[in-house]
């Protein structure tokens, strides 16, 4: 099953970046992180992509809890969704102008 959204896609295009030639085929959001391949290490740079381009800190357990692209996207966007709740107005209406 492809991205369904700009979550996973982004996470879809970090897991082919980080997992690169261990990936035969076509990435399916269910698949799961450490049958393709992946290990504590890869896991450890998918992190630290995410963060570069989120701006979120996930711990690395969130991984292992949540190894497909679909329930890593669910992860995020809880997180995300916490980090907006948590922002005071001001950086809520300076983020709304860009």
């Amino acid at each position: 099953e492809a991205p369904r959204n700009q979550i996973e896609e982004l996470l879809a295009r970090l897991w082919e970046n980080v997992l690169g030639q261990r990936l035969q085929g076509q990435l399916s959001v269910h698949d799961n992180f450490f049958a393709l391949g992946g290990d504590s290490l890869l896991a450890m740079q998918l992190l630290s992509r995410l963060r570069s381009a989120l701006e979120i800190e996930l711990p690395l357990g969130s991984i292992f809890r949540y190894p497909t692209v679909a329930e890593l996207a669910s992860a995020v966007e809880d997180a995300l969704l916490t980090e907006i709740e948590n922002m005071s107005e001001e950086e809520v209406q300076r983020l709304n102008r860009e």
